[in-house]
C-alpha cells in the first residue's frame, strides 16, 4: 500500500528512481 502511495505522490521522472529503490527493500523478502 505504501509503495502505491509513493508512486501517486511522486512525478513519472521520479517515481521509476524512487519506486526501485523502494521495492529492492520492500520486495526483497517476496523475492
Amino acid at each position: 500500500g505504501g509503495a502505491k502511495k509513493v508512486i501517486i505522490s511522486a512525478p513519472s521522472k521520479d517515481a521509476p528512481m524512487f519506486v526501485v529503490g523502494v521495492n529492492e527493500k520492500e520486495y526483497k523478502p517476496e523475492f
